[in-house]
C-alpha cells in the first residue's frame, strides 16, 4: 500500500536564500501561487510572495470555508490562490484515512496547514530562508523556510493525533503521519522534512518554537489557535484513539505471592511450627533428663538390691519368653484367605511349569504380536493437547475458518565477541538472504521456490521480515559511506523505509539484544520469513512446502558454519524443525537403556546366587548361581512391556518414544524387587522345610510373600491407572501402558516366574550346573535339619544364619543400632525436620515445561530457543475470536467497535484498548486490529481515494483503483456518514459494501480490506451474511514459561469479561501456544486431588491387606513423608511441576508403596515365635520393637539389596542420557525418589512401627516356615538356659 507520512502541500524546495521574507507583519504574505517544478518529475512548489494578503474571489473563499471549516468564513483576504487551495483539499484527504476516526486530531491538523498555506498573516510566522529558480519555468521557487509555532498549540496537536490507532498494521497512525514520533518536535519535524517522492512535504520546513528562544525574534510571532484535546465535547474522540474518553475497567488485583520478608508465607509456617516444636521437644528431654537424675538418686539412698534391679534392665527379664509367645498369635482372616489361594497358586505352577510356562509364552507372544501394529505419535500437538481441551477445540475451529497460522522461518544471527552491526556481516547478509529467495528446489511435483510459498498480502511480495528489507533486499542501495544514517533513519521512521509487501517493519521485529536505543548497538539480527500453511497433512502444497524447508534446513546448517568462522552465532527454526528434532532417533538414548537393562541384570543375577560380594571356588558356585534364573526375570520383564503394547494396539492407543524407552525400564526396576523378594523367600523355607517336596516349599514361599507382592502391585496399577486421567495425550497414554505393564509383569512373576524358580531349585538340588542344566556335577552338601539342639543348629533353624549379605547386614549390625530407644528419637526429629525443610521449598517449585528440554541435547534448536528468549522483542499474537454475533446488525456493531462515538462503552474493542493499558495484568501491548472500525471508516465519503463508484452506473459497479477520479464517485456521497453512526450500512446492504471493501487493495486507500482482512472474516455458507471473525493484537514479548502461563491466563480472564459485556454470542481467545499451556490453569487442583486420591486408595488397600489400621495409616504416613521430600528436591533441582512431572509423582506414589509395603506386611504379620531368639532388650510390652526389628532382620535386606540397589543401579545409569526431559523428569525424580524412599522406608518406618505400629498377626499354616518340631526345640533351648544360668 502506499503509505503517506507529511501529507503535504505542493510548494516548493532548496537552496539558500537566507532572510528573503522581509516584511514581518499582519496581513503580509510570505509564499502565494505556484511558480513552477524543481525537476521533471516534481511538484509545483510556491512563489516566494512577501506582499499583502489578497482578496479571495467567492468561489476560492467557499472551498477555502469547505476545507478549513467554519472558522474560516470571515477571512476575506488570504495567502493562497485556487491552485494552492486545490493542492491544499487533496493532500489533506490523504491523511483522512488515517486521522479521520479522532475528530480533534483531523481538526488540529487541517487548523495547522490551513493556516500555514492561507492565513493573511502568514509572515508574522513562516519565513522563506531558501529559494531556487524552476526548471520548468525559470521562476524562482521555494525550498526551505521556518515556521514558527507555539509550544502549547504543538503540544496538544500532538496529544490529540498520538493514540489514534490504524488497525491494519496494528500499529498507530503515528507511524505513519509522524514516523513513529514521541514528541511534539519529532512529529513536527516528520511533517516538515522534505520528502516529495514519498508523497510528503516537497520542500523543507522548519519549525520554530518560542521555547528554543532566550528571546523571540523581533517582528515573528507563533502560529496559534485553539487546539482541540481529544476529549472536546464538540470534536470527541473514541476509546480507541482518546484514552480520556475512554470506560474505566474493574481493578485487577496481581496475584502476588504471600510472604513474610523475603520467605513465602508457607515457609515461614513450617519455619515457626518446627521451630515451636523443636522446643517442645528439647524441653520434655530436659525434664525427663532430670526425672532420670532424681529417680537414680532416690535409688542410692535404698539398700543393696540396686545392683540386681540395674542387671535385669540391662539383661531383661528371663520370663520374657513364656510358652504363650512362642504360640502362634491370632490370624487375620482376609490374609489367611490370600495365602492360603495364593498357596494353591503356587503348588499349581510347581506342579505343572511346562503347562504355566507354555500358556503364559502362548498368552504373551500373541499379545506381543499385535506390537506391529502399534502406531507412533510423533505430531507435538497431539502428543502435549488433549482432544478434550477446549483450547485444542478453538484451535481447529480457528484453522477452519481462518486457516492455520502462517509457516514460520526465523532466523538469529548474533556474536557474543563482536559487534553484528557491521558493514561487512549485512553485506554478507544480503547475500545469504538472496540465496535463500531465490534458491529453486527440485521435486517430483516441479522446480519450488520461495515466490511460490510464501505469504504475499498484496498478493505480489512476499512478507520477509529483515533489515534488508528497508533497501527492497537490493545490496546495491546499501551504501558502504552512509549505511550506519540510512539503516538508523530507517529504524527511526520505518514508513519512510517500506518493504516490497508495503507494511512497516518495526525495529523489535529485526533486532534484539541492543542494551541502548541505537540499533547499531544491537547483539543480534532476526529475520523471519512467512510461508502459506494448510489444513490438509496430505495436500501437495504442504509437501512442496515441507520440501523447501528442509532444503533451507540444510542451507542454514552450512551456512552455521561459516558463519562461525566469522566469528558469529546463527540459529535458526524452520517449520519443520521442532517435530523432526522431538522425533529425532536417539541412538545414545537406546544404548543407555540397553546398558541399565544389562547391569541390572548381572546385579540381579549375581544378587540372587546368593552374597553379591563374595565368590566362592569350585563347582559349587556355578550350581548354585541364578544367572539363568535372572535371565529369565528379565526376558519376563520385556515380555511384559511387549504384551502391553499389543495390547494397547488392538485398541489403537497410540505410542511415543518416551513410551518405548521409559516403560521397559520402569516394568524391569519393579519387575526385578519381586523376583528378588521370591527368590529370598523361597530360601528361608528351603533352610526351614529342606525335607519338603519342592512343590510345598514354593507353595508356603507364595503364601507368604504372594500377599505382600499383591498388596505392592495393586498400589502401583491403581496408581499409574490413576495418573491416566491426566488429559494430556503423552502422559495418559504413557500412564496406561505403564498399568498394563505393571499388571502383566505381577500376574507373569506369580506364575511363569514361579514355575521357572521351581524348575531352577530343582536344578539346583539335582546338582546340575546353571545355564548348562544338562551337565550334572557330583553330590554337593546341602542344608539339612541337624539332630543336636546345639544354638548354632536353632540358629540355622530359624533363619539367623541363612540369608545374604545384606540380611545379614541388617540383622548383625543395623537393627541393633537404629532400634536403641535414644536413637529412635533422633531419628524422628531429624526426619520431621527434614519434612519442614522440603515443606518450605515447595512454593519454590516453578511451572511449566520449556521446550528446550524435551529437545535432544546438541540439537540447533536448542541455540535457536535460547535465542528468542535472549533477543527477540516481540510477543506472540492473539486472536478474539467472535461467533454467532450478527455483525449486519446496528446494535452489535456497536457490541464490538471502537472508533466511533456509539460504540459501546464497554464494547470489544474499547476493552482490548483498556486492557493494553494494563499490561502487568492483561499481558496484551498492541492496539487491537479492528476490521469493522475500518471498514466503516473506508465508507467515509470525505475519503475521495476509498469506497468508489464509477459514474452513472447507479451504484452497480465499483471503480477500480487506478481508475482517474473523473470516471469515478465515492460511494457515500448522498448519504448520511457521522462519528455516530448515523447511516452505516446494516443488513444486506452491509453485506454489499463489505464485499467490496473486503477484495479492495491497500492502494490507495489504506483502510481497504483485502491485505490486512482477507483472512480475519469468515462469510456464511450461503454468502449472505457474516459466520465469524476476529480482532488481532498481540502479547508482550514472553520470556519465561511463567511469562507464557500468565498470558493464557489472562487471555482467559479476558474472554470471560468480553463475553459478559457482550451478552450474547461467543468470544475465545486464540494463540499459537495456547494449547501448550491449559494444563497450568488447574495443575495444583489437580496435583492435589491426584495425590489425595492415591493416598486415599492406598489407605484404604493397606487396611484391608494388613488388617490394622494403624499399620496403614503409618504406612501412608511415611509415603506423604517421601512424597512431600520429593517435592522439595523438585524445587531444589530444577524440576518444574507440568503433567509429565505429576504423573511421576503418582508413580512415586505406587513405588513408595512398594519400598515401605513388605516392612509394614512383615511387622504386622510374622513367625512370632522367632521373637524368643531377638535379644531381650529389645522386647516391648507389646512387642512393637521386636516386631519391627525381626520386620528388618526378615524382610528389610531384600528392601536393601533387592527393591533399593537395583533401582540405584538402573537410575544411574540414566544419568548419561542425551535428552534433558529423560535427564530432568526421569534421572532426576527417580533417582530423588530411590535415595529418599529407601531411607524412609529403612529408617523412619520401622522406628515409627515400633512406637505406634499396631496390632500384630501371625501367617496361617499355608505360609509360616514355623514347625512344631522347631517349636519343641525353641522351647527346651529355653529351659536349658535357664537351668545353666542357676
Amino acid at each position: 500500500m502506499i503509505l503517506y507520512s507529511g501529507f503535504w502541500l505542493s510548494l516548493a524546495i532548496i537552496c539558500h536564500i537566507v532572510g528573503s521574507t522581509e516584511i514581518h507583519q499582519s496581513g503580509f504574505c510570505s509564499i502565494r501561487g505556484n511558480c513552477g517544478k524543481r525537476s521533471f518529475f516534481g511538484s509545483e512548489l510556491p512563489c516566494p510572495y512577501n506582499g499583502p494578503a489578497i482578496e479571495a474571489s467567492p468561489a476560492d473563499h467557499d472551498l477555502l470555508v469547505e476545507i478549513c471549516g467554519d472558522s474560516w468564513r470571515d477571512v476575506d483576504e488570504t495567502c493562497c490562490d485556487t491552485a494552492q487551495l486545490k493542492n491544499l483539499q487533496a493532500n489533506l484527504l490523504k491523511a483522512d484515512p488515517l486521522i479521520s476516526s479522532c475528530p480533534a486530531c483531523r481538526e488540529n491538523f487541517y487548523q495547522l496547514f490551513c493556516r500555514f498555506t492561507c492565513s493573511p498573516d502568514q509572515s508574522l510566522f513562516v519565513n522563506v530562508t531558501g529559494t531556487e529558480k524552476s526548471m520548468s519555468s525559470g521562476k524562482d521557487i521555494v525550498t526551505v523556510l521556518d515556521q514558527y509555532v507555539a509550544d502549547e498549540y504543538a503540544t496538544g496537536f500532538f496529544d490529540s493525533c498520538k493514540n489514534i490507532k490504524f488497525s491494519a498494521t496494528n500499529g498507530y497512525a503515528m507511524d505513519l503521519i509522524g514516523g513513529g514520533a514521541k514528541s511534539y518536535q519529532a512529529f513536527l519535524k516528520f511533517l516538515g522534512d522534505e520528502k516529495p517522492l514519498l508523497g510528503g512535504s516537497p520542500f523543507q520546513i522548519n519549525f520554530k518554537y518560542p521555547s528554543q528562544f532566550e528571546s523571540f525574534p523581533e517582528g515573528y510571532s507563533s502560529s496559534n489557535g485553539t487546539v482541540r484535546g481529544c476529549s472536546d465535547p464538540d470534536y470527541k474522540c473514541a476509546c480507541t484513539d482518546c484514552p480520556s474518553s475512554c470506560p474505566v475497567l474493574p481493578e485487577i488485583r496481581v496475584p502476588s505471592q504471600c510472604k513474610v520478608g523475603v520467605l513465602p508465607c508457607l515457609s515461614f509456617s513450617v519455619i515457626i511450627v518446627y521451630s515451636v516444636l523443636l522446643l517442645l521437644v528439647i524441653l520434655v528431654h530436659v525434664r525427663v533428663v532430670i526425672a532420670k537424675v532424681e529417680a537414680r538418686n532416690n535409688e542410692l539412698l535404698h539398700d543393696d538390691n540396686t545392683d540386681a534391679f540395674s542387671e535385669d534392665v540391662l539383661q531383661g527379664d528371663d520370663d520374657s519368653l513364656k510358652d504363650d509367645d512362642i504360640q502362634l498369635a491370632e490370624s487375620y482372616s482376609f490374609n489367611n484367605w490370600l495365602e492360603g489361594h495364593f498357596s494353591k497358586l503356587g503348588l499349581y505352577c510347581s506342579l505343572f511349569p511346562k503347562i504355566v510356562i507354555g500358556s503364559s509364552l502362548a498368552i504373551t507372544l500373541v499379545l506381543s504380536g499385535f506390537i506391529f501394529f502399534t502406531q507412533l505419535e510423533r505430531n507435538p500437538v497431539n502428543l502435549w493437547v488433549s482432544p478434550a481441551a477446549e483450547s485444542y477445540k478453538q484451535k481447529l475451529v480457528f484453522d477452519e475458518k481462518f486457516g492455520p497460522m502462517y509457516r514460520i522461518e526465523q532466523i538469529f544471527l548474533s556474536s557474543s565477541s563482536s559487534p553484528v552491526i557491521e558493514y561487512e556481516t549485512l553485506k554478507w547478509w544480503f547475500e545469504v538472504e538472496q540465496n535463500i529467495t531465490s534458491s529453486v528446489v527440485s521435486s517430483a511435483d516441479g522446480p519450488i521456490t520461495l515466490d511460490d510459498l510464501c505469504f504475499k498480502p498484496t498478493g505480489d511480495y512476499c512478507v520477509i521480515e529483515s533489515f534488508t528489507q528497508y533497501f527492497s533486499g537490493d545490496i546495491d542501495a546499501f551504501d558502504r559511506a552512509s549505511w550506519k544514517s540510512d539503516l538508523k533513519g530507517c529504524v527511526d521512521t520505518p514508513v519512510n523505509c517500506l518493504p516490497p509487501f508495503q507494511q512497516p517493519l518495526k525495529k523489535e521485529l529485526l533486532f534484539g539484544g541492543s542494551p541502548t536505543s541505537n540499533v547499531l548497538d544491537s547483539g543480534a539480527i532476526v529475520v523471519t520469513i512467512l510461508l502459506n500453511n494448510y489444513n490438509n497433512d496430505s495436500s501437495t502444497d504442504l509437501n512442496r512446502a515441507q520440501i523447501w524447508e528442509h532444503h533451507l534446513e540444510e542451507y542454514l546448517l552450512h551456512i552455521r558454519d561459516i558463519a562461525h568462522d566469522k566469528g558469529l552465532d546463527l540459529s535458526f527454526s524452520t517449520e519443520i524443525s521442532l517435530e523432526k528434532e522431538l522425533n529425532k532417533s536417539t541412538n545414545t538414548d537406546i544404548k543407555i537403556i540397553a546398558t541399565s537393562y544389562l547391569v541390572m541384570f548381572a546385579y540381579a543375577s549375581l544378587a540372587l546366587g546368593g552374597n553379591p560380594f563374595s565368590f566362592g571356588s569350585g563347582m559349587s558356585n556355578l550350581v548354585h548361581s541364578r544367572f539363568l534364573l535372572g535371565l529369565m526375570g528379565i526376558v519376563i520383564v520385556l515380555l511384559s512391556v511387549s504384551s502391553s503394547a499389543g495390547f494397547w494396539a488392538i485398541f489403537g492407543l497410540k505410542s511415543t518414544l518416551i513410551i518405548a524407552e521409559v516403560i521397559p525400564f520402569l516394568v524391569l526396576a519393579v519387575g526385578v524387587d519381586n523376583i528378588f523378594l521370591i527368590s529370598h523367600e523361597m530360601e528361608g523355607f528351603n533352610s526351614a522345610f529342606p525335607d519338603e517336596s519342592i512343590p510345598e516349599r514354593v507353595a508356603k514361599t507364595m503364601g507368604k510373600i504372594g500377599p505382600s507382592i499383591l498388596l505392592s502391585a495393586s498400589s502401583q496399577f491403581l496408581c499409574f491407572l490413576l495418573a491416566s486421567v491426566v488429559s494430556m495425550p503423552a502422559v495418559r497414554n504413557f500412564a496406561l501402558y505403564s498399568a498394563v505393564a505393571v499388571l502383566f509383569n505381577a500376574l507373569l512373576q506369580m506364575t511363569c516366574f514361579v514355575s521357572i524358580l521351581a524348575l531352577d531349585q530343582q536344578r539346583v538340588e539335582e546338582n546340575r550346573l546353571d545355564v548348562l542344566p544338562f551337565i550334572k556335577v557330583s553330590r554337593l552338601s546341602i542344608i539339612s535339619l541337624p539332630a543336636d539342639e546345639e544354638d548354632g543348629s536353632l540358629s540355622q533353624m530359624i533363619g539367623e544364619s541363612t540369608g545374604n549379605f545384606f540380611s545379614k547386614f541388617m540383622r548383625n549390625y543395623y537393627v541393633p543400632f537404629l532400634l536403641r530407644d535414644k536413637l529412635r528419637n533422633m531419628v524422628l526429629v531429624i526426619f520431621l525436620a527434614w519434612f519442614g525443610f522440603s515443606l518450605a521449598w515447595i512454593p519454590k517449585i516453578e511451572f511449566g515445561l520449556d521446550q528446550r528440554i524435551a529437545i535432544p541435547t546438541g540439537s540447533y534448536m536448542i541455540d535457536y530457543f535460547n535465542d528468542v528468549y535472549s533477543y527477540l522483542d516481540v510477543g506472540p499474537p492473539v486472536y478474539f475470536v467472535v461467533q454467532n454475533l450478527d455483525v449486519t446488525q446496528r446494535a452489535n456493531q456497536q457490541k464490538i467497535c471502537g472508533r466511533f462515538s456509539t460504540c459501546d462503552e464497554f464494547s470489544l474493542v474499547n476493552v482490548l484498548e483498556q486492557e493494553r493499558k494494563r499490561p502487568e495484568v492483561s499481558s496484551i501491548i498492541e492496539p487491537a486490529a479492528s476490521w469493522i472500525d475500518d471498514f466503516f471508516l473506508w465508507l467515509n465519503p470525505q475519503l475521495s481515494d476509498c469506497c468508489r463508484f464509477k459514474k452513472n452506473t447507479n451504484g452497480t459497479e465499483t471503480c477500480p483503483s487506478w481508475a482517474p477520479d473523473r470516471q469515478c464517485e465515492v460511494c457515500y456521497a448522498d448519504r448520511q456518514w457521522d462519528i455516530a453512526m448515523n447511516g452505516f450500512p446494516e443488513g444486506e446492504e452491509f453485506m454489499k459494501f463489505f464485499e467490496i471493501w473486503i477484495d479492495s487493495p491497500s492502494d490507495p486507500c489504506p483502510l481497504a480490506g483485502k491485505a490486512p482482512y482477507s483472512s480475519s472474516v469468515k462469510r456464511t455458507a450461503n454468502g449472505t451474511g457474516i459466520d465469524s471473525y476476529v480482532f488481532r493484537t498481540s502479547h508482550e514479548p514472553l520470556k519465561s514459561q511463567n511469562d507464557f502461563i500468565n498470558a493464557y491466563k489472562a487471555s482467559l480472564r479476558l474472554t470471560e469479561e468480553i463475553n459478559e459485556s457482550l451478552g450474547e454470542g461467543e468470544v475465545f481467545a486464540y494463540s499459537p501456544f495456547y494449547i501448550f499451556f491449559v494444563q497450568y490453569v488447574s495443575i495444583v487442583r489437580l496435583t492435589c486431588t491426584l495425590m489425595l486420591v492415591a493416598l486415599g486408595l492406598i489407605l484404604g488397600v493397606a487396611t484391608l491387606f494388613l488388617g490394622t489400621f494403624k499399620a496403614a495409616l503409618l504406612m501412608l504416613l511415611t509415603v506423604v513423608f517421601i512424597l512431600t521430600d520429593i517435592a522439595g528436591v523438585m524445587a531444589m533441582w530444577g524440576i518444574s511441576l507440568n503433567a509429565v512431572s505429576l504423573v511421576n509423582l503418582v508413580i512415586c506414589i505406587g513405588l513408595s508403596v512398594e519400598f515401605c509395603t513388605h516392612i509394614t506386611r512383615s511387622f504386622t504379620i510374622s513367625d512370632h515365635t522367632t521373637l524368643a531368639r531377638l535379644r531381650p532388650r529389645f522386647i516391648d510390652p507389646d512387642n512393637r520393637v521386636g516386631r519391627a526389628a525381626q520386620s528388618l532382620e526378615t524382610i528389610g535386606g531384600s528392601v536393601l539389596g533387592g527393591i533399593t540397589l537395583t533401582k540405584l543401579i538402573g537410575v544411574c545409569v540414566l544419568a548419561f542420557t542425551r535428552s534433558k526431559i529423560f535427564e530432568i523428569y526421569y534421572f532426576r525424580m527417580w533417582l530423588s525418589l530411590v535415595l529418599i524412599a529407601s531411607l524412609h522406608s529403612l529408617v523412619l518406618l520401622p522406628v515409627l512401627l515400633s512406637k505406634w505400629g499396631g496390632k500384630g498377626y501371625a501367617f496361617s499354616p499355608f505360609a509360616s516356615n514355623v514347625s512344631q518340631e522347631l517349636v519343641s526345640r525353641l522351647r527346651s533351648a529355653h529351659r536349658r538356659d535357664i537351668i545353666e544360668d542357676e
